[in-house]
């Protein structure tokens, strides 16, 4: 088939997106050496197969009689192929009859959009007529000679569609991100801000406001009525303090009966009960008809480390001792120079039982690092098995060159692609294809595309009628760095 007509017509199908240009690029490739009369198209929702449909019957239509079948119910469908061929209808018992009779010097050009929709005996009676076929879909309906698929948008792509909202090109990686691939999502964002927002719709929405409002008004002041009364209750229940020769004393404190302390502290170890019984006798209360008398900086320093006793041993026993030892501390003016033993004494023994309490949560943690240290080292075993080659491709000039072989599922597939063909040189690449991981198999790169067919000449028989074709490496660039921006968005969300 001569295609030099229809690449010069190409070249003024200025609005086409890259990718569209692409396909029709490849296309053309196809029908300059092949004389195909099926060709089948695959791709997602929403990646332009209708804006390519359209685009191809204005291409054709100068050189063959096109016509076009795009949302049309199946029981119409014959009726609205004989319209636009032949101008009239006839019987459908006759239409093939109809079509071996035409003699017109425009050979006929069936386009069908999303083929999906049709039964496959449809679909198998329009592919059996003598006629160049076009088909574009989601999935593969009929055994086609050539399937083309339609690759993913890139940034070229997100930046001529999105050329008025004039957004950087951080901004356009996040659109594309959040597409997967679908242009209608690409340009969501767009219709949103352009679409009028109804008055009724805000006058709805400011009910539920003014009762969220409310109902917060209501607890903050709840919340403020519980805090002035915890306030007023504890200033009244706070006890006074007095003065008396510069030292502090607690004047109002209801003390904790001694018969009382004793039956609480008997449950406790001996050790606790050595320690409340020293307490006991070297803090007893002195006589309060004498004066007091001022202490001396020996006193108070011996005061002080009375007090840092009492506090350890709040650390070990039940709140009732705490505050029966450090009543009787408190009044206590004289201390005795057993004080300095006791608390010794109370230190080593709980540092000792501090450390002997650390020893196996340390040994806990030791062993919780070890067991992150494997695991972490499992996963980048696993990271490197993988064996996708992004940064060669990513360092590899964007004018090369690469011949696509095939699209996996997961890195092992490809391990499994890569022992039936050892010989080949192969790289690959992990990209975000509807939501899936998906991992492309290329061979190259090359300096022109002209050496990837030359290549591709070279290849096993099973691999060449695979449906390997050329892409740029330039396009590969695009999705690796679109796949990165994916994976980082969610991970932060």
């Amino acid at each position: 088939m001569d295609c030099t007509k229809l690449q010069q017509a190409l070249a003024d199908l200025a609005h086409l997106l890259p990718l569209q240009q692409d396909w029709f690029t490849r296309l053309l490739f196809q029908l300059s050496f092949n004389d195909i009369e099926t060709i089948q198209t695959l791709g997602a929702t929403g990646s332009g197969k209708s804006t390519l449909a359209l685009a191809l019957a204005e291409l054709l239509s100068e050189q063959f009689n096109v016509a076009l079948l795009t949302a049309v119910p199946e029981k119409q469908a014959i009726t609205a192929i004989q319209q636009q061929w032949f101008g009239h209808q006839v019987d459908a018992t006759d239409f093939t009859a109809q079509i071996n009779q035409y003699t017109a010097d425009q050979e006929l050009c069936l386009i069908i959009d999303d083929g999906q929709d049709y039964s496959a005996a449809f679909m198998q009676l329009l592919t059996s007529l003598s006629v160049r076929c076009f088909i574009f879909a989601t999935k593969p309906v009929v055994p086609a000679a050539l399937t083309l698929t339609i690759n993913q948008a890139g940034p070229e792509d997100a930046q001529q569609l999105l050329a008025a909202e004039e957004l950087s090109s951080e901004q356009l990686a996040q659109r594309l991100a959040r597409a997967q691939g679908n242009l209608h999502y690409l340009l969501q964002d767009i219709t949103a801000e352009k679409s009028p927002k109804l008055k009724v719709d805000r006058v709805q929405e400011n009910k539920p406001r003014l009762i969220v409002m409310f109902s917060i008004a209501i607890v903050a002041i709840l919340i403020a009525g519980l805090v002035i009364g915890f306030q007023q209750f504890y200033a009244t229940h706070q006890p006074k303090i007095t003065k008396q020769n510069g030292i502090e004393n607690v004047a109002e404190l209801a003390l904790v009966p001694e018969h009382s302390v004793i039956a609480t502290t008997s449950g406790l170890p001996s050790s606790t009960d050595n320690v409340d019984t020293e307490i006991s006798k070297a803090y007893q209360p002195q006589d309060t008809t004498e004066p007091s008398k001022p202490l001396d900086t020996i006193e108070l320093a011996e005061l002080n480390n009375t007090i840092n006793t009492a506090a350890l041993i709040e650390d070990n026993v039940s709140d009732q001792v705490a505050t029966k030892s450090v009543k009787a501390v408190s009044k206590k003016m004289l201390v005795t120079d057993n004080d300095t033993a006791v608390s010794s004494t109370i230190d080593a023994s709980k540092s000792q039982s501090q450390s002997s309490a650390l020893e196996p949560a340390t040994a806990a943690v030791v062993d919780a690092n070890q067991q992150l240290d494997v695991s972490l080292a499992a996963e980048v075993t696993e990271t490197t098995e993988a064996g996708c080659h992004e940064p060669q491709l990513i360092a590899a000039s964007n004018t090369a060159s690469a011949l696509q072989l095939a699209v996996l599922s997961n890195p092992a597939a490809f391990k499994r692609f890569y022992s039936r063909y050892p010989k080949l040189d192969m790289l690959c690449y992990q990209r975000s294809w509807q939501g899936k991981s998906q991992v492309v198999v290329l061979l190259g790169p090359f300096t022109d595309p002209k050496q990837a067919l030359a290549a591709r000449k070279n290849l096993p028989t099973k691999l060449a009628e695979s449906g390997s074709f050329v892409k740029s490496i330039k396009a590969v660039q695009a999705e690796i760095t679109a796949f990165n921006v994916s994976q980082q968005l969610s991970t932060v969300d």
